[in-house]
């Protein structure tokens, strides 16, 4: 089915609208090509990359803190943060 600029819906074989006469042409969608997966992955990157900077922030923050329970913390939110950040390089890579 091919919509006409007046909004009537024509048949895929028309080359002229049914009803206001206009000559149809098919504009091809900007979003055609897009798959559920690439919409995912754009999604997750927008959440994901601002987590990001502030868990690695967080631990940073943590790990130059004088008390050794804050540093251990510290030292497990970077290298949680790292991990977790080449697991997503590696699958982006794959896929």
């Amino acid at each position: 089915m091919i919509k006409c600029e007046c909004g009537s819906i024509n048949p895929d074989n028309a080359k002229y609208c049914q009803e206001c006469g206009v000559e149809l042409k098919e504009y091809p969608s900007k979003y055609q090509n897009l798959s559920l997966l690439g919409v995912a992955g754009v999604f997750l990157g927008f959440i994901y990359a601002p987590l990001l900077i502030l868990t690695v922030g967080i631990g940073l923050y943590m790990w130059t803190r004088p008390e050794e329970f804050a540093k251990k913390r510290g030292k497990f939110l970077i290298l949680f943060s790292v991990v977790i950040f080449l697991f997503a390089l590696i699958i982006n890579i794959i896929i």
